[in-house]
C-alpha cells in the first residue's frame, strides 16, 4: 500500500442556496452602476440546501456532519458581470458591512482557475 493509498481524503461541503432579501435592504449599486450583494444578514435568504457530501478518491457521496469543524465561505454569482463577489464567511451570520469596516473585509471579485 502506497503512502497515498492509506491516507484518507477528507473534504465534506454542503451547499446553501442563498438569495437577496431586498425587503431587508434595498439593491445596492455602486457609483458605476455595478451591483453588489447585500451587506446585512438579515438582507440574505436561505432558499435550499445540498446536505452535506463527502469528496473522496471514488467519488462524491452523501454523508452526515455533525459537529466538526469546517470553514464556511460566501459567494454570489453577478449575471450583469459573469462573475463571483464572495467573502470568507458566512454573510448570512456576520455583517459584510460591519466586516468592511473593521477589517477591509468586504465582496471581493472571486476566479477560478480551470483547464480545459
Amino acid at each position: 500500500m502506497s503512502a497515498y493509498e492509506s491516507k484518507v481524503l477528507r473534504f465534506v461541503f454542503k451547499i446553501d442556496f442563498i438569495v437577496p432579501n431586498y425587503d431587508e435592504q434595498c439593491e445596492i449599486r455602486l457609483p458605476n452602476q455595478a451591483w453588489i450583494p447585500p451587506t446585512i444578514p438579515s438582507a440574505v435568504k436561505t432558499v435550499g440546501s445540498t446536505g452535506w457530501y463527502r469528496w473522496t478518491p471514488a467519488g462524491i457521496e452523501r454523508t452526515e456532519c455533525r459537529g466538526e469543524k469546517f470553514r464556511v465561505c460566501s459567494l454570489f454569482y453577478n449575471s450583469e458581470c459573469y462573475h463571483f463577489l464572495g467573502v470568507p464567511f458566512d454573510c448570512r451570520q456576520k455583517s459584510v458591512q460591519q466586516s468592511r469596516r473593521r477589517d477591509g473585509i468586504g465582496w471581493r471579485r472571486e476566479m477560478f482557475k480551470y483547464l480545459l
